[in-house]
């Protein structure tokens, strides 16, 4: 279980990362932007109340298939595109090009 502490919009701990790119599954609290990011109910699953998240909970404890689907889904995408690797090589492609590779990344030139 996630949460986002400081509640900024596209921010979460390096929990999130470190739990999914083991094949763990994550529930976190809502961070908005994450749709931009994640597929709800695909590769991650999130909550935005107390009372949505025992019902997820209560859910995925249900449903060990799906929350196993879920976490490895998860744990593709997020070595896919967040690993240091491929944060390195995204880093370098938007320098060279000053322009984003993917629909969550935000670009600022000076």
């Amino acid at each position: 279980i996630g949460s986002n502490s400081f509640n900024r919009a596209k921010y979460s701990s390096d929990r999130l990362g470190n739990y999914m790119s083991c094949g763990t599954f994550y529930l976190t609290q809502y961070i908005e932007g994450i749709e931009e990011v994640f597929e709800r109910g695909v590769d991650l699953d999130w909550f935005s109340s107390v009372e949505e998240m025992h019902e997820k909970i209560k859910f995925y404890l249900e449903n060990e298939i799906l929350r196993y689907q879920i976490a490895q889904k998860g744990r593709n995408k997020v070595l896919r595109y967040f690993d240091y690797k491929p944060l390195v090589q995204n880093l370098l492609e938007i320098i060279k090009t000053k322009q984003k590779q993917h629909a969550w990344e935000e670009v600022y030139l000076q």
